[in-house]
């Protein structure tokens, strides 16, 4: 932790990404330029936050299947929707939500959908079908 007078405050605010400018003695707030005298800087311990990304496959108008991940799901099916997801959907509209899967990190997802796009058709259909899908919601509304 500093303490004190820097001789120029002001290029420490500009370079303080990951620093927390505040008075002592009061709450810890980002400050302005002009209430820097008498600051106090102090690291920001940053929490890990738990970031989501899905791996979903998506049937298209046609029929098809179409692969991709995302971090906001419905945003991205509204996008494909709106034909502004990508080409391929665009011209296959509307499209609906076959198949989802969750993923720890980024780097997960891109290796899960690399391998979901390697699989063939029948891997896909047997992956994505109505049917499983049903018999999941049929066992979950059995249990209760």
């Amino acid at each position: 932790m500093v303490r004190g007078n820097h001789p120029n405050p002001k290029s420490i605010l500009r370079r303080s990404c990951g620093f927390w400018l505040y008075r002592p003695g009061q709450a810890r707030e980002p400050l302005g330029p002009s209430a820097i005298v008498g600051y106090t800087i102090q690291t920001m311990t940053q929490t890990p936050t738990l970031s989501l990304w899905l791996v979903y496959m998506v049937r298209c108008h046609d029929g098809s299947l179409y692969t991709g991940m995302t971090n906001d799901l419905s945003k991205r099916l509204l996008a494909h929707n709106a034909g502004t997801a990508s080409r391929y959907t665009r011209s296959r509209l509307p499209v609906v939500l076959a198949y989802k899967e969750s993923q720890p990190t980024r780097g997960k997802a891109l290796q899960r959908e690399a391998a979901l796009k390697k699989m063939s058709r029948p891997q896909k259909d047997r992956l994505a079908s109505p049917a499983k899908t049903q018999a999941k919601t049929q066992a979950k509304t059995a249990g209760h």
